[in-house]
C-alpha cells in the first residue's frame, strides 16, 4: 500500500515538473526527434504543418492566447499571394481583438485617425495619402483597408517616416487647447514646408530647413508647456512629442539616404529601425492591455539579424545593424512572436523552403521555430533559407516561425 502511494505521488510530481518545463519552454507542437542522417533543413521540414488553403489559421490560436505582439513579415512588398494571406491573417487577429501596426504608416496621423473623439474630424482624409505603401493599393488588401476605414480594427503607425496628414493631426490635437492658451503658428506655411521635404522628398534651402525645424521646435516647447501647466497625463500631447522624435529621425534619414557612401546609408537604415522599435514600445507602454499584430518586411521583424550574413557589398553589415524586431524583443521577451513569410521563388536546392517543397506539394505550410529552437539536435543549427534573400543563418533564433507559400503571384503591369 505504501509503495502504491509512493508511486502515485512520484507520478504526480513527474507530471507537474514536466508540465512546468513544457510551459516554460513554450512548446506548442510535438517535435520530431533529430535524425543525424538528415540535414538541418530536412529535419526542420519534417516538423511543418502542411495546408491546402490559406483560410485556416487555427494553428495560430495558441499563439494568439500567449503573445501580446505578433509580427507578420513578407519577403517582398509585391507578392500578391503574401498580401492576400496576410490580409486574411490580419482579419483573423482583428476578430480576436488585436490592433494593427504597419510599416509605412505614419505615427501621428494613425494615432489621431484611431482616436474615437477625432473620427468626425478625420473622415475627409483620403486613404491613398494616408496609406503610402504601394502594396496596400492592391485588391487583395482591400478588406483590411475597409476594416481600417470603418474603424473595425485600431491602426497603429510605427513608421519612422512622417506622413501627409501629420501637421493636420498635430493641429487637431492642439486645437483642443485653443480656448485655454493661444498658440501663434502659421499652420499653412508649416504644412507647405513639411510636405515639400518629407512627402514630396524635395530639397529645401538651408534657410527653409531652419524655418521648418524651428516651427517644430516651437510645437515641442508649447506641448511641454501644456504638459507642465495644464495636463501632465494627456496622452494626445505625449503622442505629439513622440511624433517629433520621428520628425527628427526622418530628417536625418533623408539627409543621409541621398549619399552613395555605404556607411552613411547603413546609419540611416539603422536609425529608422531603432525609431520604429521605439514607436512600438511607446504603444506598448501607453496601451499595456492591448495586443497588436504588426505587418512589415521580414527584415524589420528579425529578432537577431546578426545571425545571418549580408553577402554583397558589406558582409559585416548585420553585425552593426539592429532591426525593429530586436528592439521590441528586448522589451517584450517571449510575449513577442515573429512570423516570417517565404516562398519558392528564390530558393536553392537544400534550403528549408526547398525541403518543405520536396516533402509535400501543399501550397502552404507553417513551421513553429519556437518549439524547435531548444530541442535536442536543433539547437544552434545553421541552414539555408530565403526569408531575407537566399542566405545561410541560424534562422531558428532569428524568427519564431515560418509561413511558407509555394507560389508567387506578381501584379499585372
Amino acid at each position: 500500500m505504501n509503495n502504491a502511494i509512493f508511486v502515485i505521488k512520484y507520478l504526480f510530481l513527474f507530471l507537474g515538473v514536466y508540465s512546468l518545463t513544457s510551459c516554460k519552454q513554450g512548446v506548442r507542437h510535438s517535435v520530431d526527434p533529430w535524425d543525424e542522417t538528415l540535414s538541418p533543413a530536412q529535419n526542420i521540414a519534417r516538423n511543418a504543418i502542411y495546408m491546402d488553403n490559406n483560410d485556416d489559421f487555427s494553428f495560430l490560436d495558441v499563439i494568439l492566447k500567449e503573445k501580446q505582439c505578433v509580427f507578420l513579415g513578407e519577403g517582398s512588398h509585391w507578392d500578391l499571394e503574401t498580401i492576400e494571406t496576410k490580409s486574411k491573417m490580419i482579419a483573423y487577429f482583428g476578430r480576436s481583438g488585436y490592433s494593427l501596426a504597419m510599416e509605412g504608416m505614419a505615427f501621428l496621423s494613425s494615432y489621431v485617425f484611431s482616436e474615437p473623439k477625432f473620427y468626425n474630424t478625420v473622415q475627409t482624409w483620403k486613404m491613398d495619402k494616408f496609406m503610402p505603401l504601394i502594396s496596400y493599393d492592391f485588391e487583395e488588401f482591400q478588406p483590411i483597408k475597409e476594416m481600417i476605414r470603418s474603424h473595425q480594427i485600431k491602426l497603429l503607425g510605427i513608421e519612422t517616416h512622417v506622413g501627409y496628414y501629420d501637421v493636420d493631426a498635430a493641429k487637431i490635437i492642439l486645437d483642443q487647447y485653443a480656448k485655454i492658451d493661444y498658440f501663434p503658428m502659421n499652420w499653412d506655411r508649416l504644412n507647405t514646408l513639411f510636405r515639400t521635404k518629407f512627402v514630396k522628398n524635395h530639397l529645401l534651402s538651408v534657410e527653409e530647413n531652419f524655418e521648418l525645424m524651428d516651427m517644430i521646435d516651437s510645437i515641442s516647447n508649447y506641448v511641454h508647456y501644456l504638459i507642465f501647466a495644464i495636463n501632465k497625463d494627456d496622452l494626445d500631447l505625449k503622442a505629439i512629442l513622440q511624433w517629433i522624435r520621428n520628425v527628427n529621425t526622418d530628417f536625418s534619414f533623408r539627409k543621409y539616404f541621398t549619399t552613395t557612401e555605404i556607411e552613411k546609408i547603413e546609419l540611416a537604415l539603422r536609425n529608422r529601425d531603432i525609431q520604429m522599435a521605439e514607436n512600438m514600445i511607446w504603444y506598448l507602454d501607453h496601451f499595456p492591455n492591448e495586443k497588436c499584430v504588426v505587418s512589415c518586411a521580414n527584415f524589420h521583424e528579425s529578432k537577431d539579424i546578426s545571425q545571418t550574413r549580408y553577402q554583397d557589398k558589406n558582409p559585416l553589415l548585420y553585425y552593426i545593424f539592429q532591426s525593429m524586431g530586436e528592439g521590441v524583443y528586448h522589451r517584450l521577451g517571449d510575449k513577442m512572436y515573429s512570423l516570417a513569410f517565404s516562398n519558392c521563388i528564390q530558393i536553392k536546392e537544400g534550403h528549408l523552403e526547398w525541403e518543405i517543397a520536396q516533402k509535400s506539394n501543399a501550397p502552404y505550410a507553417f513551421v513553429d521555430f519556437e518549439s524547435l529552437r531548444y530541442a535536442d539536435g536543433y539547437r544552434n543549427q545553421s541552414f539555408g533559407a530565403t526569408m531575407i534573400g537566399p542566405k545561410r543563418g541560424k534562422w531558428l533564433n532569428i524568427f519564431d516561425g515560418l509561413y511558407y507559400i509555394r507560389d508567387e503571384r506578381r501584379p499585372k503591369k
